[in-house]
């Protein structure tokens, strides 16, 4: 059986590689090295929570479980938000896509086609 188009799309957005991954992101963090350059919004999100996690630890504010207990949450919390940045990011270049189709589906398509770009254009309702 062949893929469906979700299971497509969701393949190509998972498969994508990260700049840094989480572990080169949490030794950076670690060493308080700068921000390094080119991270996602959720790779600054990470990088400065881990870093604000490791010196927790370091000043004693925390024990060593919650530091393992947070840096978890945090690489799942990552984890989830690079998932929805690529999923956006390729939302945005389907919906590019359609729009440079859409002057001739207005002015060629059927009727059928018109609803259908009012609904993906946000104009009508299913």
């Amino acid at each position: 059986m062949s893929e469906s188009v979700f299971e497509t799309v969701f393949n190509e957005i998972v498969s994508k590689p990260d700049i840094m991954s989480f572990d080169e992101i949490s030794r950076s963090a670690g060493r308080n090295e700068p921000l390094p350059d080119g991270l996602s919004e959720s790779g600054i999100m990470l990088f400065e929570g881990l870093r604000y996690l490791y010196i927790s630890y370091q000043k004693g504010y925390i024990s060593k479980d919650e530091t393992l207990k947070e840096k978890r949450r945090l690489q799942q919390a990552y984890r989830d938000n690079v998932f929805k940045e690529r999923l956006w990011r390729h939302q945005a270049r389907r919906y590019q896509m359609l729009l440079k189709l859409e002057p001739k589906a207005h002015d060629e398509g059927c009727e059928h086609c018109h609803r259908m770009l009012n609904v993906l254009s946000g104009l009508e309702d299913v």
